[in-house]
């Protein structure tokens, strides 16, 4: 018998969300052959997040990893043998759905670490071109947040929802 589930329709319960508040995510997932379930996300939402609109991505482990490879090139290009190690244990797996609050925000990838949301001095000082090549590495996307619910099967499809943040959201 093959578990395949099919991520169909997502809903944000709530127009807009503090900060430091939480998001509420429905999603409707479709087993292979039928049958239908909801599952409910519940991601946090930095107290530090200004006032905006952020994307909320919703999807299958690879199909996040393939998202976060394209805006974040710099975690899927090791320059180690040990750091294709470290970066291959933590790929998502394919068995869960994930939530994951995306905002922009630069990111550094130097000596295999990651440095997000740095401030611009710092970022002046790792970006730099006395460190640049393949020893720095530039992103633009910050995963702020991270769900999942598991699944006994692969879970496939993806989708980008809204999020609104806004102080006087109640």
């Amino acid at each position: 018998r093959r578990e395949l589930w099919t991520l169909r329709s997502a809903e944000v319960l709530g127009a807009s969300v503090r900060p430091g508040g939480t998001v509420t995510v429905r999603c409707e997932v479709e087993r292979w052959r039928g049958g239908r379930e909801t599952h409910t996300l519940r991601l946090p939402v930095p107290e530090e997040f200004p006032d905006g609109r952020y994307v909320l991505w919703l999807g299958g482990g690879p199909e996040l990893t393939r998202y976060e490879s394209e805006r974040l090139p710099a975690r899927y290009r090791p320059i180690s043998l040990d750091e294709a190690w470290r970066r291959m244990a933590e790929m998502r797996t394919s068995n869960r759905l994930y939530g994951a609050l995306i905002a922009k925000a630069p990111e550094v990838t130097a000596g295999g670490l990651d440095y997000p949301e740095l401030p611009t001095s710092a970022l002046a000082v790792l970006a730099s071109g006395q460190t640049a090549g393949d020893r720095s590495r530039r992103g633009d996307r910050v995963v702020s947040s991270e769900q999942r619910v598991e699944f006994d099967g692969p879970v496939r499809g993806e989708l980008q929802l809204e999020v609104t943040v806004d102080t006087k959201a109640r």
